[in-house]
């Protein structure tokens, strides 16, 4: 188990290391004390991966 608190953040200025992710600014954060961190979390969730149209598709059939 990885040693994570919600205090401990990511500047995204300084880990983002995706160039067509664009952070402007030095001020945007993220805590990834409840998963993987900003880049495989959030930017897969935002946008999808293999499973995620299955997921889609439960929550329009219930």
């Amino acid at each position: 188990m990885t040693d994570k608190h919600w205090s401990r953040t990511e500047r995204l200025h300084q880990t983002v290391t995706n160039p067509n992710i664009i952070i402007k600014g030095t001020h945007s954060y993220y805590s990834d004390c409840w998963d993987n961190g900003f880049e495989r979390s959030v930017v897969r969730y935002l946008h999808g991966d293999a499973v995620s149209p299955a997921v889609a598709a439960l929550r329009t059939a219930g």
